[in-house]
């Protein structure tokens, strides 16, 4: 499933990026899709997207 920060909307600089709002959405999306991938025992799936997850917001390691 190849996620990336870019697939997360976090490739530009945030004045010339999506809105913090729009972000925020879509990394708790993400966050959700990686834990039921997690539970469902998709592991390298959830791993994908924990990783791109944590590639645009390293702070919430």
């Amino acid at each position: 499933m190849g996620s990336s920060p870019a697939d997360l909307g976090a490739t530009a600089p945030a004045a010339a990026g999506p809105p913090a709002a729009a972000l925020e959405e879509a990394l708790a999306q993400a966050l959700a899709k990686a834990r039921q991938c997690h539970q469902a025992g998709q592991v390298r799936q959830a791993e994908e997207l924990y990783r791109a997850i944590l590639q645009a917001q390293p702070d919430q390691a």
